[in-house]
């Protein structure tokens, strides 16, 4: 987990939508970080 926000920075862009929705590239990170560390808390 310590390398996904530099490299999901560098890979991913934010959509249009999700843009006027006021969301940052952070944001979406750190929620995808979020979830799969649920994941794996529950395997």
């Amino acid at each position: 987990m310590a390398l996904a926000t530099p490299v999901l920075t560098h890979r991913m862009a934010l959509s249009f939508a999700a843009r006027a929705q006021g969301l940052t590239l952070q944001e979406v990170i750190d929620d995808v970080s979020r979830h799969v560390a649920r994941i794996e808390e529950a395997a």
